[in-house]
């Protein structure tokens, strides 16, 4: 669906997955791009959305995006870019990439209507759906805009369905099923 095929194995450790796409000293690709998931997590929605984001960022170039936020609307940027990095899951690093991805994960797996309290940078509930407008707006803005919309659909076909069926979907055994590994979602 994105372009970016995700494969089984690679992560070690804590990492559930990871976006893999390596450069030598000038610049050039080394490997093709691909998305890799520990075989647990294979069906995982909110990480492979997670990982896919990092392909989307790499495409439409993420930094460039920012920097003609900056230009265009400096008090929108201010707002986006303290919630990027506030979205971190590495509350030490506080990377804006990393908070592009987590806002991907967010608005396709709907799991976060409100932000969490775990940062104190959450607080400010405006710079948070500021945030996810850009993102949600600068995806829509790109070439990856009809593949976006197809995963919000399935996404939401995935979610009304009920919880049963979403347990059975892990397992991927039964034809009615929507599940994150069948063909509407590659």
């Amino acid at each position: 669906l994105f372009g970016v095929p995700i494969r089984p194995g690679g992560p070690k450790g804590n990492v559930l997955a990871y976006y893999d796409r390596r450069f030598n000293e000038k610049g050039d690709d080394l490997t093709p791009e691909m998305i890799r998931m520990r075989d647990n997590n294979m069906l995982d929605l909110a990480v492979a959305a997670h990982e896919i984001a990092h392909h989307i960022d790499q495409k439409i170039d993420l930094k460039k995006q920012l920097n003609k936020l900056a230009k265009d609307d400096k008090d929108l940027y201010d707002a986006v870019i303290l919630q990027l990095r506030a979205m971190d899951y590495d509350k030490l690093q506080s990377r804006a990439f990393e908070g592009f991805a987590e806002g991907v994960r967010h608005l396709l797996t709907n799991t976060l209507m409100m932000p969490p309290k775990a940062h104190a940078q959450y607080a400010e509930l405006n710079n948070y759906r500021d945030a996810l407008g850009w993102i949600h707006d600068t995806i829509m803005d790109s070439s990856f805009r009809e593949a976006y919309m197809e995963a919000e659909i399935h996404m939401k076909m995935f979610d009304e369905q009920t919880l049963e069926k979403k347990v059975k979907s892990q397992y991927g055994d039964e034809e009615d099923i929507l599940t994150p590994g069948s063909a509407k979602f590659r």
